[in-house]
């Protein structure tokens, strides 16, 4: 699901000029007139690119949105919106003594041109609002110059954190939050917090949004599943205490404790707690059982044009996972180490 961006609101209003004039004017051509321009509206929001034929068409495009968008984005002003445009399916197939599904089906010929002009109109209203309350899910410009404030921040957790997130790939989260919007982001794998603090500036920077970083900060969950004697043996022995209060010092330092929500805890244990998520980024453990499963149990919750973003996907234990995740989302952009192999990876959710 896409949006119109910002600068084509004026579009929007537009089409529902069109549609209004149509509707006022009345006719037998009415409804020809306001199909184009109702469509244009919920074409950004529909997962099919072909224009249904008539206002029935249109109103089953409708109401499968309204039933993706009420199950991705529960509680929220766009599934408010969505649960509209089922009423108004519902009212006009009461009004002829029909059930909304055998309304979906029956023949315009037998139906008020009137009262189908009515829906048409109320859909597109509803339509319109959804797109304008959809986040950006416009392409993340690499260029994008990135706010002083974030920049700084980006700085500071170079010079006091540890963790091996680069500046390239730093800069690329917070361009991917600026640019998205996301309202819940989740990151799995925090370690000394180098990663999650782009993302954290990005948000308050935007105003809102939440990033819940998910890290155990414990050598036995750590290693519970194997990725090779040396790297098992450097998690097993660090001091993960040190690490954790550094990492949370800075955050009531730079006060960033309304962006940012910590869960002290596995990632296994944790999923639950999401019904949906809008920004992914996977940097756990990197053992092939572990990595499956953060996509497995993550993945499914990022909603369709979401983004992931898969570190270390050079490691021979995390190709499974890479597998599973292209199998449910498109590569946006990759990241090279010094010897030019891939070391990360984003993608869009499908």
């Amino acid at each position: 699901m896409i949006a119109v961006a910002e600068r084509d609101q004026a579009a929007v209003a537009g089409l529902l000029a069109q549609i209004q004039d149509a509707h006022s004017r009345g006719g037998g051509s009415a409804l020809q007139q306001m199909m184009p321009p109702a469509w244009a509206l919920l074409a950004p929001v529909a997962l099919t690119p072909e224009a249904p034929n008539g206002p029935l068409g249109l109103f089953s495009a409708a109401d499968l949105v309204s039933g993706l968008l009420t199950e991705h984005f529960p509680g929220t002003a766009r599934a408010e919106r969505a649960q509209e445009i089922r009423t108004h399916i519902r009212r006009l197939a009461e009004a002829a003594g029909l059930s909304p599904m055998a309304l979906l089906t029956a023949d315009e010929r037998n139906l008020d041109p009137q009262a189908l002009s009515d829906t048409l109109a109320s859909i597109a209203r509803c339509a319109a609002d959804i797109v304008r309350l959809s986040p950006l899910r416009q392409e993340v410009a690499l260029d994008m110059p990135l706010p002083s404030g974030v920049s700084e921040l980006i700085e500071k957790a170079e010079a006091q954190l540890q963790g091996w997130c680069s500046r390239e790939k730093a800069e690329y989260l917070a361009r991917a939050v600026l640019s998205q919007r996301p309202e819940i982001c989740v990151e799995i794998g925090v370690f000394g917090g180098r990663s999650l603090i782009p993302c954290a500036a990005a948000l308050r920077e935007l105003g809102s949004g939440e990033i819940y970083g998910i890290e155990s900060w414990s050598p036995q969950v750590s290693v519970e599943f194997n990725t090779s004697a040396v790297n098992d043996v450097w998690w097993r022995d660090i001091d993960y205490g040190a690490i954790k209060e550094n990492f949370l010092r800075f955050l009531v330092d730079e006060r960033l404790m309304r962006e940012v929500r910590v869960i002290e805890s596995s990632s296994q244990r944790s999923s639950q707690m999401f019904d949906r998520i809008d920004f992914l980024h996977i940097d756990g453990g990197h053992s092939t059982y572990g990595s499956s499963e953060d996509v497995i149990l993550y993945v499914r919750k990022v909603v369709p044009g979401g983004i992931v973003v898969f570190d270390d996907v050079n490691w021979a234990t995390t190709t499974p996972a890479r597998l599973i995740l292209e199998a449910v989302c498109d590569p946006i952009h990759t990241f090279y180490d010094e010897a030019g192999q891939p070391a990360c990876m984003a993608f869009r959710k499908r």
